[in-house]
């Protein structure tokens, strides 16, 4: 179970078997092969720690769906949210793509902005206090998710926001941001009730070749 208190995950090669551990996933199976010679990058998400275990909630959920054949972790579950925001968006229209970039904007601004208003009484003068009000970031709800991932999707999703930027200079999202996103609007749309088409969408996405 995950450790609220730590929130760091080792990385994306747990996809992969090794020796000493003979734990194996649907997905390690699939992508063991194409992954050994790749490099790796780092990437730092920060969440909200109810996020991250709802996730948990609903990977157990999928392990017992699928008679316990399937089992992922949340950092498994990233990976394949974020392959299949990719997939989904090599061919796709630039109409299509400026819409995108004002989405995923919002939906940053809705669920991951940290900022909060804060309201003091400040002394003006002898006897005569008034109310401000200042936005400062609050961290104190965000917990940190450690994951590394081949540098070839990276450099893709890079790309991404480079392109989706130029059609829409008002997005400026990073891909820490991004990743964040796509998890966070998963979660949100699994408290929403659907977590069966989740489960489907899911499996439909470990069936298919990686990027």
């Amino acid at each position: 179970m995950l450790n609220i208190n730590e929130m760091k995950y080792s990385h994306l090669r747990n996809f992969i078997d090794s020796p000493g551990n003979p734990k194996t996933s649907l997905w390690s199976s699939l992508i063991k092969g194409i992954t050994k010679q790749e490099e790796w990058m780092m990437l730092r998400l920060e969440l909200r720690p109810y996020d991250i275990l709802r996730a948990e909630v609903f990977l157990d959920d999928l392990y017992e769906c699928t008679d316990e054949e399937v089992k992922l972790d949340v950092i498994e579950l990233v990976a394949l949210l974020y392959a299949g925001f990719l997939k989904q968006v090599r061919l796709a229209k630039k109409s299509s793509l400026k819409n995108l970039a004002s989405r995923l904007m919002q939906k940053y601004n809705d669920w991951m902005d940290t900022r909060e208003v804060v309201r003091t009484y400040q002394e003006q003068k002898p006897d005569h206090w008034i109310l401000v009000e200042q936005v400062q970031e609050n961290k104190s709800n965000v917990a940190s998710l450690h994951i590394e991932m081949r540098r070839k999707s990276i450099v893709r999703g890079e790309v991404l926001l480079r392109d989706l930027n130029e059609l829409v200079p008002s997005f400026t999202l990073t891909l820490e941001q991004l990743i964040s996103t796509l998890f966070v609007d998963f979660v949100a749309q699994v408290k929403s009730g659907k977590t069966a088409e989740l489960i489907d969408a899911l499996l439909h996405c470990m069936s298919e070749k990686p990027i």
